[in-house]
């Protein structure tokens, strides 16, 4: 079993993306962390930290910090790798979207199936809300280094008929991504076999299960390929990959050197993201060589799925995230897609965090009470047909466009101050 890769023991004591260097005169003595991540030393993760964060950290630092590396899920799923961290057994950690809800239970809201339509969005929504998530990350104790990609995971199944909500409800689903993955499939009334992805491999080419959402590496990597014969490419979940380390163990570095990390951190993460976007299009493009066929979403489908998918963004509120994480997620999606169509960004200052909106007298906070008043208008006028929850989802941004268009107004799905003058909102 494969999993992501060969599935064995490499210990090394390197500098790798999340595991820094001591310069030399600022610590007297050198540090040595334990690390573990489900990602293969020589593809994906562990290339990019090796072509990328590596020659950047050497020229950073030139001393040396110790790291014994766990590849490959020898330290267990990322479950169990980060009730390790906690435990201290481990120090620092490379984790996919399972291991970064476990860390930091409110990345479960840039899970939500239908989301994000694009990565330009994602990238928005990280560079805004990095800060954000960074606190929460301290408040379970570790440092959130890194806000990565696993991508925008791809359904993988045994059938063609994978392209419309009747098809993928007569299909059982392995689930490996945790509660989030769980919520999104129950409300879409589909079977499913939960299972830790280190078992997948194995378990799937002995037929259990009949399909998955899941990365092109690890698809590839394991030639499940040969198994799941079709592939439908439709954006349906984005999950984030993230590298943290422990605070007791970040805070143990030199000031002067926590500093460069974080100037650098931009940086880095655009250049890494964006070897694995390529990868990831790289990976799609061998197995469909390999004979893996593509299938199409036709417009319709894709609007039932969408609007069975939707329905549980409210389901995760209290138990998974909470409701302004969402709205917050949410309005930063809304004005970036506002934003690009004006094609003029300005940047302002909300609860701490940078945002920008489009620019001219419409732009301003939105909050869940004027969500609230937006969605009681809508709904009187026939509108919006779901309930009042002050929550912006897709629901109330379909209204708002359709109110926009037949008022005679620019159509961005955004609440604005024109928008509230035409609802009469004050």
């Amino acid at each position: 079993m494969r999993s992501f890769g060969c599935l064995r023991r490499l210990v090394a004591v390197v500098v790798l993306g999340l595991f820094w260097m001591v310069p030399c005169g600022l610590a007297a003595e050198k540090e040595t962390w334990k690390a573990a991540t489900m990602a293969p030393q020589d593809a994906g993760w562990g290339k990019h930290y090796q072509d990328l964060v590596l020659p950047m950290l050497q020229e950073m630092a030139p001393g040396e910090l110790g790291v014994t590396i766990f590849w490959n899920g020898v330290r267990g799923d990322d479950t169990v790798v980060v009730r390790k961290l906690k435990s201290g057994e481990l120090q620092a950690a490379g984790l996919s979207g399972l291991g970064a809800v476990e860390a930091v239970p409110d990345f479960a809201v840039v899970e939500l199936p239908f989301l994000f339509a694009n990565y330009d969005e994602v990238d928005y929504v990280r560079d805004k809300m990095f800060p954000t998530f960074g606190s929460l990350a301290e408040s379970n104790g570790y440092k959130l280094m890194y806000w990565l990609d696993q991508g925008f995971d791809q359904i993988y199944s045994v059938t063609p008929d994978i392209y419309s909500l009747k098809g993928i409800n007569q299909l059982y689903f392995i689930t490996w991504m945790g509660p989030m993955e769980e919520l999104m499939f129950n409300g879409l009334e589909t079977r499913v076999y939960p299972m830790s992805i280190l078992e997948m491999g194995d378990l799937v080419k002995e037929g259990i299960g009949q399909a998955v959402m899941a990365p092109a590496q690890f698809i590839k990597a394991n030639e499940l390929f040969k198994v799941f014969k079709y592939v439908n490419t439709v954006k349906m979940r984005y999950a984030p990959g993230i590298a943290v380390v422990t605070l007791d163990a970040y805070n143990k570095l030199p000031a002067p050197l926590r500093k460069k990390i974080e100037a650098g951190r931009q940086d880095l993460t655009r250049r890494f993201v964006a070897a694995c976007r390529a990868e990831e299009q790289a990976n799609l493009r061998a197995m469909i060589g390999y004979g893996l066929e593509t299938v199409e979403t036709r417009p319709q489908d894709l609007e039932d799925l969408k609007s069975k998918a939707v329905t549980v963004w409210k389901r995760g509120i209290g138990g998974l995230y909470t409701e302004d994480m969402l709205n917050q997620v949410i309005g930063y999606i809304n004005e970036y897609r506002a934003a690009k169509k004006s094609g003029k960004l300005i940047e302002t200052v909300a609860l701490g965090v940078k945002t920008a909106a489009p620019a001219g007298p419409g732009a301003f906070a939105v909050t869940t009470d004027v969500i609230r008043k937006v969605q009681e208008k809508l709904k009187a006028q026939g509108y919006y047909d779901m309930g009042v929850d002050g929550i912006l989802g897709i629901r109330t941004f379909l209204g708002i466009k359709k109110y926009q268009k037949d008022k005679g107004m620019t159509e961005t799905g955004a609440i604005d101050q024109k928008l509230l003058n035409s609802l009469g909102i004050k």
